[in-house]
């Protein structure tokens, strides 16, 4: 196998089947390649990406791929410790955000504090990990259903608390991002990590701003939020739909739910804004995000690649800490 050696702790755990021996790229699983592609990719970007719901683990058991799979993408890609201790805040922020948007969906539509959409999706979803995960060390399983368990638990309360929902992860980012900016030579890093964080504090306030201002006009949230979700589906079926869904959901589509008062749409979007601090966390790192690196692959590998990558995203991360807090200082230490 051919890998960086700088990502071997974490690509080696697992069975060398995960990648193929010839090209030393990830194999796919033997999954069925005759599923239409598009439509997966517009059912993955149309809604955000790393948000799970009940049907999230099944299609990608229907049209992904392995945890080995997942990791062999994964690995090159989080190498650094700044970028996995920033995507362990990215986390929070998927999982907290998902569990609230779904209790409010589960609110709307029960009328009740029954939540039959936010327990079928913690349930298969940490069901999935553990039986699929299996090459995981345990602890990092444990770790990522907990995770899991906990944003399903504390959802009514942060959805009671907006302010621990949404300010206090985004302050937790921006410490890591100063940090992780302080502790490399130079300024390049650290001039970086302001930049980011005068961006991110701008858009907090014109988020407020726009919490304090008069809602939109009636008449114009259904027409508005249609139009939305036309042109994200639409963004959504591109070549490349990573970048450009990413941004016009964290962006636009988290604007127009503040701005029309549609909580449900504000924390749809809030999904997306966790994959935007991610792109952001990447380029801190320095290290390609690996969803835009899956957009090289053809049609039907990027979507069994993507749709894996998702899925496992919270044994991801904690495995790639658990090899990151056991590597030698110094590789791969910034």
């Amino acid at each position: 196998m051919r890998h960086r050696t700088d990502d071997s702790s974490l690509v080696l755990l697992h069975d060398s089947n995960a990648t193929d021996s010839v090209q030393g790229r990830p194999a796919a699983s033997p999954t069925p390649t005759t599923q239409p592609a598009l439509i997966y990719q517009v059912v993955l970007f149309a809604s955000p990406q790393f948000y799970s719901f009940p049907w999230k683990p099944l299609l990608n058991r229907l049209v992904g791929d392995t945890y080995p799979v997942a990791v062999a993408h994964f690995a090159p890609h989080h190498a650094t410790r700044a970028n996995l201790a920033l995507h362990f805040v990215c986390l929070l922020v998927q999982l907290s955000g998902n569990f609230c948007f779904l209790t409010l969906l589960d609110m709307t539509v029960t009328g009740s504090r029954a939540r039959p959409f936010s327990l079928a999706t913690a349930l298969l979803w940490s069901v999935y990990l553990v039986l699929g995960a299996t090459t995981a060390p345990i602890w990092c399983n444990v770790a990522a259903v907990a995770s899991i368990v906990a944003a399903y638990a504390a959802a009514p309360v942060l959805l009671q608390q907006p302010t621990a929902l949404t300010l206090v992860p985004l302050v937790l980012y921006v410490l890591v991002a100063l940090v992780s900016g302080v502790s490399v030579p130079g300024y390049a890093r650290l001039g970086a990590a302001a930049q980011v964080t005068i961006f991110l504090g701008l858009l907090h306030v014109g988020w407020m701003y726009l919490e304090t201002s008069p809602p939109a006009p009636s008449d114009v949230g259904v027409p508005y939020t249609l139009g939305f979700c036309t042109v994200l589906v639409l963004l959504a079926a591109l070549p490349r739909p990573t970048l450009p869904t990413v941004l016009f959901g964290a962006l636009v589509g988290r604007s127009l739910g503040i701005w029309t008062r549609q909580p449900l749409l504000t924390l749809y979007c809030y999904g997306y804004f966790g994959s935007l601090l991610q792109v952001l966390a990447h380029g801190l790192a320095k290290e390609q995000a690996t969803l835009l690196a899956l957009e090289d692959e053809g049609s039907l590998k990027k979507v069994r690649y993507e749709y894996a990558h998702v899925t496992y995203f919270p044994t991801l991360v904690f495995e790639g800490m658990y090899c990151a807090a056991y590597r030698p200082c110094d590789k791969k230490d910034a």
